[in-house]
C-alpha cells in the first residue's frame, strides 16, 4: 500500500475460489494479469484498471476466446473456438457483437450471422462441402 492505496503486484483469493494476480499502480489494475474463475481462466493486460490489449480466455470445457479490449470492452476482431469443431471469428464493437461473424466446420459447413449492437439478426448456411 501507498498513500492507502494498493501498489505493486500481489495476489488476491476471494472466499469462492476466484483468483486474480497482477499489479496495482497507485490503487488501479496496470500491466499483466491472470484471473481464475471455477468455470476457467483470463489473461491479458489492464491500462488503468481497465482491460486493454489482447486477451486470452479459456473455459473448463474446452471453449476459448481470443480478441481485443478497448478501454474495458471488447472492442474489433475476436475468435472463439467451442468442442464442437465450430471455429467463429467476427468483431465486437463497444463491447457488443457487430457485423458479420462467420463459423466455419470440419464438416464443410460455413454459417454467417449478421450483428447489429449486440442483436443477431440473418443468419445464412452454406454447405462448403456436401460429401
Amino acid at each position: 500500500m501507498v498513500h492507502k492505496k494498493r501498489h505493486g503486484r500481489g495476489v488476491l483469493v476471494a472466499m469462492d475460489g476466484r483468483k486474480f494476480e497482477g499489479a496495482y499502480v497507485d490503487g488501479k489494475k496496470e500491466g499483466s494479469w491472470v484471473e481464475i474463475y471455477a468455470d476457467g481462466r483470463k489473461q491479458g493486460d489492464y491500462l488503468k484498471d481497465k482491460r486493454h490489449g489482447l486477451w486470452k480466455e479459456t473455459y473448463t470445457d474446452g471453449h476459448s476466446e481470443e480478441g481485443k479490449y478497448v478501454n474495458g470492452e471488447r472492442h474489433g476482431l475476436w475468435t472463439e473456438l467451442s468442442t464442437d469443431g465450430a471455429r467463429w471469428a467476427g468483431k465486437y464493437k463497444k463491447g457488443e457483437k457487430h457485423g458479420v461473424w462467420i463459423d466455419t466446420r470440419d464438416n464443410g459447413e460455413k454459417w454467417e450471422q449478421i450483428w447489429e449492437d449486440g442483436v443477431c439478426g440473418e443468419i445464412k448456411v452454406q454447405i462448403l462441402n456436401p460429401f
